[in-house]
C-alpha cells in the first residue's frame, strides 16, 4: 500500500541554505503550551540536528497527558527522555521562554501562529505552498520583502 502524503507537508530538508529560528508564542496562562515550549527548548540545546523533526511532531493539541506525549515523541526519534525531563523539571528554558513571549508582546502580536519568512510575515492558517513561494522569491532576488 502506498503511503498517503500530504500536500501541506512541508520538507524542510529540501532548503539546506534556509536558517529557520524557533520563536514561541502562546498565551501566558496556556500551561501545557507552557510545559511544551519548554520541551521544545530543551531539545532544541540538546538535540539540536533532531531539533525541527521533533517539532513538527509535536504540533496538535494534546491537552491529555502532554508530557508523556512529549517524551513518546522523543524516545520515537532517539532521545533520551530523562535528560529532557530533568531539563523540564529544573526549567532550564523558563527565562528564554518567559523573553519571547515579552519580545512579542512588546511588538504587539497577541495570536499565532506567526512566521518570519526573509522579512515577510505570514501569520493565520499558514499554508507550506506560501512558505516556499516566499523561499523561492528570496532565492531569486535576495532583497525581496526587506524593509
Amino acid at each position: 500500500t502506498k503511503k498517503k502524503v500530504s500536500k501541506n507537508k512541508f520538507d524542510l530538508k529540501k532548503y539546506k541554505k534556509v536558517q529557520l529560528l524557533y520563536r514561541p508564542l502562546f498565551f501566558a496562562s496556556d500551561k501545557m503550551q507552557a510545559v511544551t515550549t519548554q520541551v521544545h527548548f530543551c531539545v532544541y540545546n540538546q538535540y539540536k540536528n533532531k531539533f525541527w523533526d521533533y517539532f513538527l511532531s509535536t504540533l496538535g493539541d494534546f491537552q491529555q497527558d502532554t508530557p508523556k506525549v512529549l517524551y513518546e515523541k522523543a524516545e520515537g526519534l532517539g532521545m533520551d527522555s530523562a535528560d529532557l525531563k530533568t531539563c523540564l523539571v529544573d526549567q532550564k528554558y523558563q527565562e528564554v521562554v518567559d523573553y519571547h513571549l515579552k519580545y512579542a508582546q512588546y511588538l504587539g502580536i497577541q495570536a499565532g501562529p506567526v512566521l518570519y519568512v526573509g522579512g515577510e510575515v505570514l501569520h493565520g492558517a499558514i499554508q507550506a505552498e506560501s512558505v516556499e513561494k516566499i523561499i523561492h522569491r528570496h532565492l531569486k532576488i535576495p532583497a525581496a520583502g526587506v524593509w
